[in-house]
Order: structure tokens, then sequence, then C-alpha cells
């Protein structure tokens, strides 16, 4: 599948402020970046890095009002999809290897999902797996507008519909690649 990514963020730093930005499409062996750009104005240096699994970050000290836009076209085809069949496996029964990336952190609250994952796909029962997926394939993304000390899983956990909300101005953390 051939993706067009887009990202505008707009800050006004009151004075020097140390970032890291996660919003570059992730480097993988099942993703191919077709052509991507970075710009920030003004211009400030930047360092640029990438985890093992792909990811990459940028690092800026960076000062007053600042436009950092993020452009990119990937092509994910070769990525292995959810099987339809799937199923949910139990916890001890996952390699070591996995379990980190189930457990909450700073990007991804997992455990300030809980009323949320219940409200949207605790009627599932046996079909868990399936609705999750579906939920994953075709969500319903909207914009609204948050507060300074709103975070990510509130503007997902606060309003009735489904999917990601993302006002300007905003700090928060942006993944692309999936």
């Amino acid at each position: 599948m051939k993706l067009s990514i887009g990202a505008e963020l707009v800050y006004d730093f009151a004075q020097s402020t140390q970032i890291i930005a996660s919003l570059e499409a992730s480097q993988t062996s099942d993703q191919v970046i077709i052509s991507e750009s970075l710009d920030v104005q003004p211009p400030a240096r930047l360092v640029s890095d990438k985890t093992p699994y792909g990811e990459r970050r940028i690092r800026a000290s960076l000062s007053g009002e600042v436009t950092i836009r993020y452009r990119a076209t990937v092509e994910n085809n070769r990525r292995q999809l959810l099987h339809a069949t799937g199923r949910q496996h139990l916890w001890s029964d996952l390699p070591s290897d996995v379990l980190p990336f189930l457990l909450p952190s700073r990007f991804c609250p997992s455990d300030k999902f809980m009323r949320f994952a219940q409200r949207e796909f605790g009627a599932a029962g046996d079909d868990l797996f399936v609705a999750r997926r579906g939920w994953i394939e075709h969500p319903q993304i909207a914009a609204i507008v948050g507060h300074h000390r709103l975070h990510a899983h509130e503007m997902i956990t606060r309003r009735p519909g489904r999917g990601v909300g993302v006002a300007p101005g905003i700090p928060l953390f942006v993944g692309i690649g999936f």
C-alpha cells in the first residue's frame, strides 16, 4: 500500500528548548520510503538518530516561532498484515522479547486506554481480535482542538468517536511508521 504522509507542527518557544521528535517514517525491511522531506524554519542544526527497529528521531535546540514540516511517500506492500483468522494469544504464551511492547510507556500509555478499549471492543466476545484488527485498518480520524495539557491518550479516551485527534501547537509524540 502506498501512503502519503504529512505533518506540520508550529511552536512558539519562549526560550531555547531542547526537543526530541519522532516524525519521520520508519526505515524497516517491510517499508520503503519512496520520497521524503523534512523542513525546519527557521533552519536549525538537527541531530538524527535511528533505533535498531528503524524508528528515527531528530534532536535540536529551538527557540522563538518554529515550523516543522514533514512529508513522505512510503510503500509498505511487503508488510505482513494481520491474518483474518488470527487470534489473541495468552500473555504467558508470548515470546519474552515482545513483552516490553505490552507495557505502558510515555508514548503509549496502554493502562489509560482500558475504559476506551472496553467500550470499543467489549461486546466483540470471541471476535475481539477481528474487531481490533478492523479498527486498526479503518480508524475514523477526526481533528479536535485540545488544550496544551491534554495528552494524546485523552484525545482518544474522552471523546465519543473513534480515532485520534490532533490540534496544532499541542506537543505530543507523532509516530508515522506503522
